[in-house]
């Protein structure tokens, strides 16, 4: 496996970002998560001297969103992402955080995340007294993960694929250049990956690895409203993630 760095793409990390004196993730399950979203939205555009914002991922279709961030909203939210990836290589994996979705040629399937074998986990305010629950989901979650990629096994280990054909795996997380993870609602270790494409049947030398908003912008370049203005990608799902195009 090897941490692909798209060119073009700068990924931003604002989930934790302040916005009216609390991180962005705290307005989250509030009525006021748009403006405050807005907010955050302006003050990057003066750091950041971007002209556009491009939304993708189930969220993107909230009412009123698009309008609010002054917003281009994906033709295709949900697959976007995928089907970018997927044209980079012969399939592509979005995990997000609700769901994951594959993509691979016309085809696509999405498997929604079962809470019950891949709890969600709050890293961040995790206490001491939550060890043992987020122990005992590691092993579920890794099972639930690996099932859900090895549909796309098969392709990979095709004796009629080209030589140079590869998976790109996105992740709703953090990533450094050995591909640890960091922590996200998933009960994962940051050594965890490799342990994850073993048992999904995944040839590593053919994976790909990216975090999810760096995947959203490689899908800004593919989409009919693009031009070439320097964008913000926000993919909205659980959370948000953000990623500067060009």
């Amino acid at each position: 496996m090897k941490r692909l760095r798209p060119i073009h793409v700068r990924p931003l990390e604002i989930w934790n970002a302040p916005v009216a004196g609390r991180p962005l993730c705290d307005w989250q399950l509030r009525e006021e998560f748009p403006e405050a979203l807005a907010e955050l939205v302006q003050r990057l555009r003066h750091e950041h001297r971007f002209t556009r914002v491009h939304l993708l991922g189930g969220g993107a279709l909230r009412p009123g969103l698009a309008s609010l961030l002054g917003a281009t909203v994906s033709t295709d939210p949900t697959f976007a992402a995928a089907r970018a990836g997927s044209a980079q290589g012969i399939a592509c994996a979005d995990v997000g955080q609700t769901a994951i979705k594959l993509v691979a040629g016309e085809s696509t399937f999405t498997r929604a995340r079962d809470l019950s074998r891949a709890p969600l986990i709050n890293a961040p305010t995790r206490t001491p007294n939550a060890d043992a629950t987020i122990l005992n989901a590691r092993e579920s979650t890794l099972n639930f993960l690996a099932e859900s990629l090895a549909p796309l096994a098969p392709l990979l280990s095709s004796s009629a694929m080209r030589p140079d054909a590869c998976l790109l795996l996105a992740l709703p997380c953090e990533l450094d250049d050995a591909c640890n993870l960091s922590s996200c609602t998933y009960a994962w270790n940051p050594g965890d990956l490799a342990a994850l494409l073993r048992a999904a049947g995944l040839a590593h030398e053919r994976v790909l690895v990216l975090n999810d908003a760096e995947l959203a912008a490689l899908a800004v370049g593919s989409d009919p409203q693009t031009q070439t203005e320097r964008t913000l990608v926000l993919t909205l799902g659980f959370g948000v993630g953000a990623a500067l195009w060009r």
